[in-house]
């Protein structure tokens, strides 16, 4: 689903990646690439963020060692 919205704008990476595909792949695997893509662009986001400090983890929360 994401794939074949993406690939409708023509004024974007994807769209242009859906468009040079499709002669050589077909519609359908031109989506499912653009998808892929999509998919490995929101790991690296997701990816980069690194673990949320946690209340266990805080400065305020840890004893000095003795």
């Amino acid at each position: 689903m994401a794939g074949s919205t993406a690939a409708r704008n023509k004024a974007t990476y994807l769209g242009a990646q859906y468009r040079r595909l499709v002669p050589h792949r077909g519609a359908k695997r031109a989506t499912v690439a653009v998808g892929h893509s999509i998919l490995i662009a929101a790991w690296h986001i997701l990816h980069d963020l690194g673990p949320d400090p946690s209340p266990t983890t805080s400065a305020k929360n840890v004893t000095p060692p003795a």
